[in-house]
């Protein structure tokens, strides 16, 4: 096999820009029908701006711009984008690599897009591609490109063009993946989407985008209140597994709708927008995360987490911070929705079309109790509510496995 050439491949589309052009009209009229089929499942019109790496003759560009999207482009090849800017004059095009310095400052764009860039580079440029992209991107870098499901004739072409296509579409996602744990400097999460037979969105969420309910806030507000009696519901558990206490702290407080329910005047929020509704409601918002809590050791009797744990990085090392944080004898009690349960299985199918669970990591009672032991913890009571989605009171009743809302109260021992 060729080994692709670091950089990309510039003068092959220089040359052959003006074969590019023809499929013009082939191109935007097969990224107007991606962009609306899977609009539910994400939606680039919540945006403001967008930058497309390797746009080539501008096609997405335009489909892009038709969103409502402030729209630049940027490729290698000037032949290129003189065909990109003679198609679509409105917009601006910019002479660049992805790989070797985007010339933008940080945080430039609410979205970076790379259509059928990554595969045509070496892992060592596709590094870098990610690592420029994440730096000049507010919320989510999207590699368009191909996923497992190969085919004779472009498997053929992709192999005279000398990329890296046959080992991207099989260690795609794992690269980008890496970049999180390894690299710690380009995504926080990657979701893969297949939009076609042959193609995938690989969405990537940058570490500056650290509100997952941002714009959200309101309609957040508005779920509970529309759905009430179930909000009551899951209230009153938690209330039964609360102990008597002088200093408790809610994590991942959001609005404070539970917090201030439950009677707690304290809460760790990373969203800006969210603790400003808390904030009203006379709590005194830290912010920060889960995984790195903003709180000295060992001054809690209580702390509650509701609903957070399927956002969360990493569980163990919150249940870590929590168990660092509480006293000596202190008790956690953390509300979540269990997958093991039938409207859990729902939840989870249904997560993609979910503005709120989009992007969540459900998990089982049976996970939730092994993370607490491994963090110190003696689970000491659990209760379950909510079998159906009707908006009613519902019961309550002891352990874990049917009731979707599911509470477990720990102690650290001490």
């Amino acid at each position: 096999m060729k080994k692709p050439k670091e950089g990309g491949n510039q003068g092959l589309f220089n040359r052959i820009a003006g074969v590019y052009g023809w499929f013009y009209g082939y191109q935007l009229k097969r990224y107007r029908l991606i962009l609306s089929e899977h609009r539910e499942a994400f939606s680039f019109k919540e945006y403001e701006s967008i930058l497309d790496v390797g746009c080539g003759t501008g096609a997405l560009c335009q489909a892009l711009r038709e969103e409502g999207l402030a729209v630049v482009g940027v490729d290698e090849a000037e032949q290129m984008l003189a065909v990109a800017r003679k198609k679509n004059p409105e917009i601006e095009f910019v002479q660049s690599s992805g790989t070797k310095g985007l010339p933008f400052p940080d945080h430039s764009f609410d979205i970076s897009i790379a259509s059928y860039v990554a595969h045509g580079l070496s892992p060592q440029d596709r590094k870098s591609l990610y690592e420029e992209m994440s730096r000049v991107t507010r919320h989510w870098v999207i590699l368009f490109d191909y996923n497992q499901n190969r085919s004779l004739a472009t498997s053929f072409v992709e192999y005279l063009e000398g990329g890296d296509y046959f080992h991207f579409i099989q260690h795609g996602r794992k690269e980008m993946e890496e970049c999180v744990t390894e690299l710690k400097r380009c995504f926080q999460q990657v979701r893969v989407m297949d939009v076609d037979k042959r193609a995938a969105w690989y969405l990537c969420k940058t570490h500056e985008d650290t509100e997952v309910f941002a714009g959200l806030a309101q309609r957040y507000e508005e779920w509970f209140q529309h759905h009430d009696a179930l909000f009551q519901s899951e209230v009153a558990l938690i209330r039964q597994m609360l102990p008597p206490f002088e200093r408790a702290v809610d994590i991942g407080c959001g609005t404070g709708i539970f917090t201030e329910a439950l009677g707690i005047r304290e809460g760790v929020e990373p969203s800006s927008e969210m603790a400003e509704v808390a904030n009203e409601r006379g709590i005194r918002v830290y912010p920060g995360k889960g995984e790195d809590l903003p709180l000295d050791t060992g001054q809690y009797d209580l702390v509650t987490m509701i609903t957070v744990d399927c956002f969360l990085d990493d569980l163990g090392k919150t249940m870590e911070e929590i168990h660092r944080v509480l006293k000596p004898g202190g008790v956690f009690v953390m509300g979540f929705l269990d997958v093991s349960t039938p409207l859990g299985q729902v939840y989870q199918e249904k997560k993609g079309e979910n503005e709120f669970y989009r992007w969540a990591s459900f998990h089982s009672g049976e996970e939730i109790q092994a993370a607490l032991a491994d963090a110190g913890f003696y689970v000491e009571e659990s209760g379950q509510t909510v079998h159906s989605f009707e908006n009613v009171r519902q019961e309550s009743k002891e352990g874990l496995g049917q009731g979707v809302f599911g509470v477990i109260r720990a102690k650290k021992e001490g």
